[in-house]
């Protein structure tokens, strides 16, 4: 059984513009030595076959290794988060403390104060980006910015109509530290 497909071949008019026509191309003319279509250069492709028939991906190799160096820098980056700081871990310590079988003062540094925040920090990192491919894909413009549906003017707007309208704000007066320290240390003593 042959097997044909619909390709687009270029056509070119009377006024040299080129024109993508679809044709049936002979698959077999294309095929690699195994049978299968041989990936574009600068792609890996990843076959297999299912039930439903043949499948396939096309990896950009450039997208695979940048991607790849952004997950060890990330990676590297957590291990530092992990690693440094106030009470300070040895990178041996970490990965066990993240196991669970480090010492208890090395285990309570990492589960409960450090790996928290750095999930959330994680986490927050991802929506913001998605959030940004998803105001370049909206916009199709790859300058996208929340400026352009005026997000960053909706926030100010709301910041003034806060600050004018209700009349007091939510940062605090610059009194208030102040009546705090004179409470605290000239009250709170008297009243004992």
């Amino acid at each position: 059984m042959k097997a044909t497909s619909i390709r687009s071949s270029a056509i070119h008019s009377s006024s040299d513009r080129t024109i993508a026509m679809p044709c049936a191309c002979d698959d077999q003319a294309h095929e690699g030595e195994n049978g299968s279509v041989p990936s574009p250069q600068g792609y890996w492709r990843l076959a297999w076959r299912s039930r439903h028939g043949a499948n396939s991906l096309l990896f950009e190799q450039r997208a695979v290794v940048v991607n790849l160096g952004l997950l060890v820098t990330l990676l590297l980056a957590c291990m530092l988060y992990l690693s440094l700081g106030s009470v300070k871990v040895a990178p041996g310590a970490v990965l066990q403390a993240l196991l669970g079988n480090a010492d208890m003062m090395a285990n309570f540094v990492v589960q409960e104060l450090r790996l928290p925040r750095l999930t959330a920090a994680c986490f927050t990192g991802a929506a913001f980006a998605l959030a940004g491919i998803l105001m370049q894909t909206l916009a199709r413009n790859r300058l996208a910015t929340p400026g352009i549906i005026g997000i960053d003017n909706g926030a100010t707007a709301f910041a003034v109509a806060s600050i004018v309208g209700v009349g007091f704000s939510i940062a605090p007066q610059p009194w208030h530290w102040r009546g705090n320290y004179c409470r605290s240390t000239y009250l709170w003593p008297c009243g004992r």
